[in-house]
């Protein structure tokens, strides 16, 4: 092999070392599911309540910001938040690490549900609730509501998951503006007007 030849591989080596490292540097983990279904992270839909987390070597997500902002909700809060998507499209997320560093990510989210999804994992369908109407922590077998938590006033909005079984005026929903699951009576869910936007 020519001295010649021997320079030309060592520059070449050279210069494609940086574009090596760059690949084999940590590009972070963004992690995305719907609560509540089984670990889904495909077809995220308007409404449906997610957990979102991001690392990046050893830092990890301290705050995540919402563009759009998410239905009743902070625009920016800790990752242990579960939000969810206010518009169909693009949802950009701008993500806070402890070790400072800022990154940004997207993902797409595709119409609400129009209906309630059940035991499915299916995405969990947005109502709005139409005149107050109590909220409980639990149901016994015998259809009972348990352990009052409020109330959920007309106007706002709850992700609806199912009706509880031989109790069809039942149904399981996720509060947006308290981020806690539950249960109210149905009669005052009524669907939301459009299948692209909440809030």
């Amino acid at each position: 092999m020519t001295r010649s030849l021997i320079l030309i591989l060592f520059a070449c080596g050279a210069l494609l070392a940086p574009a090596a490292a760059l690949q084999a540097a940590p590009a972070g983990d963004l992690r995305i599911h719907a609560i509540f279904s089984g670990g889904r992270s495909t077809g995220l839909a308007v409404g449906e309540p997610l957990a979102i987390s991001y690392a990046q070597g050893k830092a990890r997500a301290k705050r995540i910001c919402w563009t759009p902002a998410p239905i009743e909700a902070p625009t920016c809060a800790a990752p242990s938040h579960y939000r969810a998507p206010s518009r169909t499209g693009t949802q950009r997320l701008t993500i806070t690490l402890s070790d400072g560093k800022i990154i940004k990510r997207t993902f797409s989210v595709r119409p609400a549900a129009t209906k309630l999804p059940g035991f499915s994992g299916a995405p969990a369908m947005p109502m709005r609730v139409s005149c107050p109407t109590r909220f409980f922590l639990n149901v016994r077998k015998d259809g009972k509501l348990l352990d009052q938590h409020g109330s959920l006033e007309q106007d706002t909005h709850v992700a609806a998951y199912y009706r509880v079984r031989g109790h069809s005026r039942i149904v399981q929903v996720w509060s947006y503006p308290s981020r806690q699951a539950g249960f109210v009576y149905g009669a005052c869910l009524k669907p939301t007007t459009s299948r692209t936007s909440v809030g």
